[in-house]
């Protein structure tokens, strides 16, 4: 797994989450930027013809979000591994997509000031971030 907190996130940055019914689901830990503008893109309906007025999709945008994030998981059917792809993770259940999207949103949460003054801080991008006295 990555150490990286500010930094891109890998596809090894896997959060495991043991479910209620003894099943488990592999997912990334985060949601990039990436993940959010594809739900996005995925919820935004096209106008109707003749209304005046746009809708978004709130299912749409949390399928296609798990969708992304979900990349493993231990169910199966009559015995057999039941494949962890885009098709099958749109047949969860509400109450498991949930569960899933309540332990991804608690990784995502943001931190409190007293967890970020000990995260590492992002390099500041220019010299004149660093030293501005130095300009003189």
């Amino acid at each position: 797994m990555s150490d990286v907190t500010w930094g891109p996130v890998y596809d090894d940055d896997i959060l495991h989450i043991e479910l209620p019914d003894g099943n488990w689901v592999d997912v990334k830990r985060y949601i990039t930027a990436q993940d959010q503008a594809a739900a996005q893109n995925a919820a935004r309906a096209t106008r109707k013809e003749g209304a005046d007025e746009m809708s978004f999709s709130t299912g749409s945008y949390s399928v296609v979000l798990l969708q992304r994030l979900v990349k493993a998981w231990s169910f199966s059917r009559n015995g057999a591994a039941i494949p962890c792809e885009p098709k099958t993770v749109a047949m969860l259940p509400i109450h498991t997509r949930d569960y899933i999207m309540e332990r991804i949103d608690a990784a995502n949460k943001p931190a409190t000031e007293e967890q970020a003054e000990n995260l590492e801080r992002p390099m500041p991008t220019s010299f004149g971030e660093t030293e501005p006295a130095l300009l003189n």
